[in-house]
This record gives structure tokens, C-alpha cells and sequence, in this order.
């Protein structure tokens, strides 16, 4: 995306777009083993006096791999932001420089000519951003400058961050486990997932990263979609001069590319076919009716699924729409 050759500077931008908008997939792995060492974060009794304790602890090699997959996102946003720096504002630098060399050729000593030289470095000093005054350099709302219904907008964005909580708190899936024709199940969601995280820790030594896994889980699926929702609202909804709004159209493309509730609906599914193979696993003593362990999605679920269904597609319509808005005055 970077550095193959293309011909138009559109199509890399927009791949580098993609590659951007994939990197957050690369974290199913990471919410597929916090949900399963939430899952079996418990004491089987097998005999008289005999137990087994399950814990699953992540040690540095799953942190070092959370600490890469953020590494590749921050890698990319980094390449998006110069590339577009180079295609919608390098050409202005470059006309700068075609005039400093005519200007050079004419230029005679004097005082005047000395200023006009010193002006003229100037621009280019500010990057290219001396220019002069023109109707774009007004403050105007996102929404009228791409002729985006205001009450639609609105009502799509709110729909969003009330239906977000809501998924968050249902309980969307339970795993059980059977002993002795007793069977316990628990029921979870995603603010008990992450509040039963830190928990799971066997030592004081393991403590550390599990909160660091805690905040992490809580910031990707949590906090970020609905801050997403607030950051866009802001970006249609509030008079803002062309650059103020170019930096917080990049602000918000971050912070989708950093939500990722959709990554965990996904990894809910694999994890609920995983749970049972990897649990009637811990206890082989030819009995399957000894110690069984299931799981099953609840109609919870549903509310997670129409809720991330919902997001993605909102925020990708408003993206498209804030793309095309706040660079039209590049384009033209």
C-alpha cells in the first residue's frame, strides 16, 4: 500500500484505507482467550476431597502480541495521515517552490526584492498554508457542506450509543458445566466479561497484566464505539474552518479503526464452539457424564449483533460522506 507503485494517488489512499479498517481484526485471537479464561475461571470437584482448579494466565508472548497488532495499527494510521499529506497538500508546496525559482531569475538587489524574497520564504516555511482568504476558510457544519439530513443524522447517532450500552449489558451467552446430573450455568455479558477479567489471576505477579488485559478489553468494545458516535456527531454537527475539521475527521477515522465491538461479536461465536471441546477436555477419565461443560448463545446476542450491525454501518456511511466533504476543497 505504501510503497508499490500506483498511478492514482485515490486508489492508494483507498487501500491504505482498507488496510487500516482490517488491522483491528487481527484482536479476534486476543478476545477468543478472554472470554475462554473467563469462562473457566473456576474449581471442578471431581472426588471425595479432590479438586481441580482451572486458570488460564496469559503470560508475556499474548501481551507482546497485543502490544504488536497495536503497533500495525498505529503503523498504518501513521502512513494514511503523510500519505494524505503529500496528496492533498503537497501540491501547494511544490507550486511554492515553481514560484520562489521564477521569482529568483527576476529578482534584482534592493530592499524591495529582498522582502518579496523573504515573504516567499515564509510560505514555505508555514507549509504551504499562507494562502489568501476565500469563502472555504469559513466555518461551516459537516453536515450542510455535504447535504447530510441533520434529523437522520441524529437520530441514527443516538440509536447507536443507547443500543451500545444496552448490548453491553444484556447477557449474550452462558457456558455450563454438568456434574453428577447437576448442572450450573452463568450467564454472561460484556461488562461482566470484563469486570471478571482481573480476577483471574493466580498471583500478585499476574495481577498487573490482567488489569492491563481489563483496560484494554473495556477500551476496545466499551468505550471507544460510542466515543466513535460522540466524535462524528461533533464533526457534523459543529462549525469548524477546513483544517480543524480535516484533524477531526483523522481523529475520528482513529478511533473507528480502534473500536472494535465488531471484532468481539465475531470472536463470541468461535469462542462458544471452542468452550466445549476445550473444557470436556480437562478432565479425560472416560465419564462424559461426570464433569460436562456447554455453552450457547443467548437472545442477548441478538441485541450485540443488531447493535455492532448498526454502528458499522453508520459510522461507515458518515465516514464516506466526511471523506468526500472535507477534502472537496483539495479536490477543487
Amino acid at each position: 500500500a505504501w510503497i508499490v507503485p500506483i498511478k492514482k494517488v485515490e486508489k492508494r489512499e483507498r487501500f491504505i484505507e482498507i488496510v487500516d479498517a482490517l488491522d483491528k481484526w487481527s484482536f479476534v485471537d486476543i478476545f477468543v482467550l478472554t472470554i475462554i479464561m473467563v469462562a473457566f475461571n473456576s474449581t471442578i470437584e471431581l472426588n471425595n476431597n479432590v479438586a481441580l482448579e482451572v486458570l488460564i494466565i496469559p503470560k508475556w508472548g499474548f501481551h507482546a502480541f497485543v502490544g504488536a497488532n497495536m503497533m500495525s495499527l498505529m503503523g498504518t494510521q501513521a502512513i494514511l495521515y503523510h500519505h494524505r499529506q503529500v496528496q492533498y497538500h503537497g501540491e501547494s508546496m511544490i507550486e511554492i517552490s515553481e514560484e520562489i525559482q521564477q521569482q529568483e531569475q527576476t529578482l534584482h538587489v534592493g530592499e524591495e526584492d529582498q522582502q518579496q524574497e523573504q515573504t516567499l520564504q515564509l510560505k514555505v516555511a508555514e507549509g504551504g498554508q499562507h494562502q489568501e482568504q476565500t469563502p472555504h476558510d469559513q466555518k461551516v457544519t459537516l453536515a450542510s457542506q455535504t447535504k447530510t439530513s441533520v434529523p437522520l443524522t441524529v437520530f441514527l447517532l443516538i440509536s447507536c450509543f443507547v443500543l451500545h450500552f444496552v448490548a453491553c449489558a444484556v447477557d449474550i451467552y452462558e457456558v455450563s458445566n454438568t456434574r453428577k446430573g447437576v448442572t450450573v450455568a452463568v450467564p454472561y455479558s460484556v461488562f461482566s466479561i470484563g469486570e471478571k477479567i482481573a480476577s483471574t489471576g493466580a498471583s500478585d505477579d499476574s495481577e498487573l497484566g490482567m488489569r492491563w488485559i481489563q483496560f484494554m478489553f473495556f477500551l476496545f468494545t466499551v468505550a471507544l464505539p460510542p466515543w466513535n458516535t460522540i466524535l462524528f456527531a461533533i464533526l457534523f454537527m459543529f462549525p469548524m474552518a477546513p483544517a480543524r475539521m480535516e484533524k477531526a475527521f483523522f481523529l475520528s477515522e482513529i478511533t473507528f479503526s480502534w473500536a472494535a465491538v465488531e471484532v468481539f461479536t465475531l470472536s463470541v461465536i468461535f469462542s462458544i464452539l471452542q468452550i466445549p471441546k476445550f473444557g470436556n477436555g480437562l478432565v479425560d477419565n472416560g465419564c462424559t457424564q461426570c464433569y460436562q461443560v456447554d455453552s450457547r448463545l443467548l437472545s442477548g446476542f441478538a441485541i450485540l449483533c443488531v447493535s455492532t450491525a448498526l454502528n458499522v454501518s453508520v459510522n461507515i456511511w458518515l465516514f464516506f460522506r466526511a471523506h468526500n466533504g472535507v477534502f472537496a476543497v483539495h479536490a477543487a
